[in-house]
């Protein structure tokens, strides 16, 4: 008993004390909550993965994460893209010609060309080599390359990423020009056939003498436009200086 009755005084003396202490411990905890909650917080942005803003006249990340696009903007800022230039030699013709062949058939099978019209322009580059009249040119640095196999029929071109494949220029012209064709479907053909249509803002804008598609967030312009006598598709970067063949308005507008 004498014990317990220390205990009681001993919690009476200090009972003031004891509380003051806890009032002290809990206004240190709240003090302390919101940098502890903050920290914890920040930690958690920074371990994702922030998205930059958009920014007027620059490609996004998604445009930029394309690998033929990557590669096509970093050329923009240089040099433009390879012309076929260079003459092959009288053992490298053919293989040249079947090499275009190819990716036409590819192009063909992506539905960018009917069968008829694939078939048309195959004859052609089946019998270009062998003609002394003929001409078979290649060309390419970096990232693109480029082929052009022609007489006087007709002829085609076409300039193409070397890691996908992906093609950014095609003409046909004379007699290797597809018959009846469809400028529009070829388009969307293409476009799908890059993997382009991952890109959400697409518009079309008016085109002469064929058909066009425009992303602004890509800042890229894709255009397919015939004459009497030729076709031809481009792919274009909407650069400050760019030239929009055919376009009806010309001068692409930077938003």
């Amino acid at each position: 008993m004498p014990q317990l009755t220390r205990l009681a005084a001993f919690a009476k003396k200090n009972a003031g004390r004891l509380a003051t202490g806890a009032v002290v411990c809990l206004c240190a905890a709240a003090l302390l909550l919101p940098g502890v909650l903050g920290a914890a917080r920040q930690a958690q942005l920074l371990g994702q993965v922030q998205p930059r803003p958009a920014v007027a006249g620059v490609p996004s990340e998604q445009a930029r994460s394309i690998p033929l696009l990557y590669d096509l903007y970093r050329r923009q800022a240089g040099d433009p893209l390879p012309q076929a230039d260079t003459a092959a030699e009288a053992g490298e013709a053919a293989a040249v010609a079947a090499d275009l062949a190819g990716r036409l058939r590819a192009l063909a099978g992506a539905g960018l060309l009917t069968d008829a019209q694939r078939d048309a322009v195959l004859r052609l580059l089946a019998e270009l080599p062998g003609r002394p009249d003929a001409n078979i040119l290649y060309g390419g640095d970096g990232s693109f390359a480029a082929a052009a196999c022609f007489g006087p029929d007709g002829g085609v071109s076409m300039t193409w990423h070397r890691d996908t494949g992906g093609v950014v220029e095609l003409s046909f012209w004379g007699g290797a020009l597809p018959q009846q064709a469809d400028p529009a479907a070829m388009l969307a053909a293409w476009r799908a056939a890059l993997g382009l249509d991952v890109l959400a803002d697409w518009a079309e804008p008016a085109l002469n003498d064929g058909a066009a598609c425009r992303s602004d967030s890509a800042q890229l312009y894709l255009y397919c436009v015939e004459s009497v006598d030729s076709l031809r598709m481009e792919m274009v970067v909407l650069t400050a200086d760019a030239v929009l063949p055919g376009s009806a308005d010309t001068a692409p507008t930077q938003k």
